[in-house]
């Protein structure tokens, strides 16, 4: 019995070199197949809200998404509303409900910064802006932001929402012309011009005018559906310098009248005016 089991083991321990040396007939090694093609998608490689600096996307220890210029023309996105959407965390507030509603991120307030400066801080909904065609890319940060911009509506908790403009460039003199029309009697239009000055120095500006849906608020005497917007941004470029500035009535909010702030006794209400959201800076650029 004995026998038996060591012949058996001996048999099979005789035909593995057998097998494995079947295996390994093929001479050479398979070479390497590299595949190469362009990514899909809408990659911003650098971004400056979470850090102050323009810093590798990669390299933020922050949650942060950006949304380019190449998206909102593909989206045809015609206000921050429309384009927020594409950010996972945040809730928008619509135009229709811009004064109750602010937009969240992570469930709190957020603030709005123009180039990183702080601005349209108004009623919290209403800083949406009008037109979207000054902006080259909207970038969210997620998370608190308060150690680099301080406190504000919510960028202690939530983060912010930093629009982006576009610069003007030298390399060559374009236009683009947009019209739109709806029901409700929206209607609009909306052009950008960049014009070199030179080989170091350009020129660009970006306007809207037009009516747009801007729901009903109902409060003691405040009372409107349709706003007339016009919104005009000028930008110039030398060298280091940006001149940026900017002019955005907004006729929808009352200011002035009984529903907001009463006249002395004796005289006079003013007539109903809206507050003029105008910017002028300069800034370095790298």
């Amino acid at each position: 019995m004995r026998t038996s089991i060591i012949a058996l083991s001996s048999a099979l321990a005789a035909t593995s070199p057998a097998l494995a040396q079947d295996a390994s007939t093929t001479p050479g090694w398979t070479p390497e197949i590299v595949v190469t093609g362009l990514r899909d998608g809408y990659d911003v490689p650098a971004a400056a809200s979470a850090t102050r600096v323009a810093t590798p996307v990669e390299k933020i220890p922050q949650s942060i998404q950006a949304l380019t210029r190449q998206l909102i023309e593909d989206q045809d996105l015609q206000n921050l509303t429309d384009a927020l959407v594409n950010v996972s965390g945040v809730v928008p507030t619509s135009q229709a409900q811009a004064v109750l509603q602010p937009t969240l991120v992570r469930g709190f307030k957020v603030n709005y910064f123009v180039d990183g400066i702080p601005t349209y801080q108004l009623p919290e909904g209403a800083a949406d802006p009008a037109t979207l065609v000054f902006v080259d890319r909207i970038e969210v940060a997620k998370g608190p932001t308060a150690t680099l911009y301080g406190g504000g509506a919510g960028a202690p908790l939530s983060g912010l929402v930093n629009l982006v403009s576009r610069d003007p460039s030298t390399a060559k003199l374009s236009a683009s012309v947009g019209l739109r029309a709806g029901s409700f009697n929206t209607w609009g239009g909306d052009a950008d011009i960049n014009l070199p000055l030179g080989e170091a120095a350009a020129f660009r500006v970006s306007g809207r005018d037009g009516n747009i849906l801007t729901g009903a608020v109902v409060s003691a005497g405040l009372d409107f559906a349709i706003a007339l917007v016009e919104q005009l941004r000028g930008r110039a470029y030398a060298e280091a310098l940006v001149l940026q500035g900017e002019y955005a009535p907004d006729p929808s909010i009352k200011g002035g009248t009984l529903a907001t702030t009463s006249a002395p006794v004796g005289e006079m209400m003013s007539e109903m005016f809206a507050p003029v959201a105008s910017m002028f800076r300069a800034m370095a650029k790298s």
